[in-house]
């Protein structure tokens, strides 16, 4: 069921409280990644039931939380990034569409919820993305040191993100975490220590009637 006034408006200034502006088209956009992910839920478990009010505050606009940064990566061209442990397409799909024509890449290994990414890519034809049905550790050389970010919703430990990130990333790259509750009660997480990467940092954000989140942010080293 396409979005109605009142799912629109709740999109939008949702967006716009964690600094994200949506244009009429990425709103239709999100509307469309929101009538398949219930279309797929029923046939798989890809997000807790919830309503579709929820669907649009705790994933699609939670996942857009990282735009401002990743926007802020570089003024010339659009980001190149990868979601790793992509399931659902969170954070990736809401990062495409909010970073429009960035490319994304979703990583993601078990096999019904790469068809549900490829069923994604094939609906939102506008988007640049890319589905990889593949675990991190097997990522093409290629990639090597070519992103301009890396990122997960929890769905991969801080360390092995930050594994994955030392050989994805250029200098200057981003791996960003979306941190949980615990991540941030505990702080245990926040003091990884690396060589490959600056100190984390925390900038926490606030989706309305959602809980606080926050946001980690390792920076590649320079050498």
């Amino acid at each position: 069921m396409p979005l109605d006034r009142a799912e629109r408006a709740q999109l939008v200034s949702a967006a716009q409280a964690i600094g994200v502006s949506l244009d009429d088209h990425g709103v239709e956009l999100c509307g469309l990644y929101l009538e398949l992910l219930e279309f797929w839920s029923r046939r798989i478990n890809l997000v807790g039931e919830a309503t579709r009010e929820a669907w649009i505050a705790r994933h699609i606009v939670d996942s857009m939380a990282a735009t401002p940064l990743l926007r802020s990566l570089s003024a010339s061209q659009p980001p190149s990034i990868a979601d790793l442990g992509s399931g659902a397409g969170l954070p990736g799909v809401p990062l495409a569409i909010a970073l429009r024509p960035a490319r994304v890449v979703l990583v993601e290994p078990r096999r019904k919820r790469a068809h549900f990414l490829r069923a994604i890519k094939r609906e939102l034809a506008g988007l640049a993305i890319e589905i990889l049905p593949s675990r991190i550790e097997d990522l093409e050389a290629e990639r090597t040191r070519s992103l301009d970010a890396v990122v997960t919703r929890a769905a991969v430990a801080t360390g092995d993100l930050l594994a994955a990130a030392s050989r994805l990333l250029r200098p200057g790259g981003l791996a960003i975490r979306y941190a949980g509750r615990s991540v941030l009660q505990t702080g245990s997480e926040l003091a990884l220590a690396t060589p490959r990467f600056t100190a984390a940092e925390t900038h926490r954000y606030q989706v309305p009637s959602c809980p606080e989140g926050a946001l980690m942010v390792f920076r590649m080293r320079s050498t």
